[in-house]
């Protein structure tokens, strides 16, 4: 159901889109932009819109219990990631902000902290790998991919203390740390 989104009858190519392209494509239809190429993004399921419900409240719970100056938050909100570039924008389905210089009025600019991507048969496989390795090129920290169909979470810490990435397994049954907090 999600799928490369061609407005306006084709006026540009893939790759040739802008911010400035997304802001007239009408509200009520969602997409994301990644290298200049739209991507429509359909309704999510009910399950997905339930699991991404459940990650925020309690990535917001332990903020708030730890008095963390941390914020949580959920799709629709728009990121600019990078603000060099008008090429790129991102809704992650859940994320947390630390830096309040991230926060706009209109959209986000600059990396989330965390970004969880709730994956579902609609997503294609190689959106979701170009969207993470722009999460991982902004500088987030930590990324979460949910897969409901196996009931998995896998987090990828882009950077150690190193400089390597770690990569960890879950079920819906693990508790998940959250490194960034």
């Amino acid at each position: 159901r999600e799928a490369a989104f061609e407005y306006y009858a084709g006026q540009k190519k893939q790759g040739e889109y802008t911010i400035e392209d997304v802001e007239k494509i009408p509200e009520k239809v969602r997409v994301e932009l990644i290298d200049g190429k739209l991507y429509y993004l359909a309704a999510p399921t009910p399950i997905h819109q339930v699991i991404a419900g459940e990650i925020f409240v309690r990535l917001k719970s332990y903020i708030d219990i730890k008095g963390g100056d941390c914020m949580a938050g959920m799709a629709a909100t728009d990121f600019k990631l990078d603000p060099d570039s008008n090429k790129t924008m991102v809704q992650p389905d859940v994320f947390v902000i630390c830096d309040p210089q991230v926060l706009g009025l209109k959209r986000m600019t600059g990396a989330p902290d965390l970004v969880v991507e709730i994956l579902s048969p609609s997503n294609s496989e190689s959106k979701m790998n170009e969207k993470m390795l722009k999460y991982r090129d902004a500088g987030v920290p930590e990324y979460w991919a949910v897969n409901y169909d196996n009931k998995s979470i896998t987090v990828i810490l882009f950077e150690d203390a190193e400089g390597n990435a770690q990569i960890h397994f879950y079920t819906f049954s693990d508790k998940v740390p959250v490194s960034i907090f």
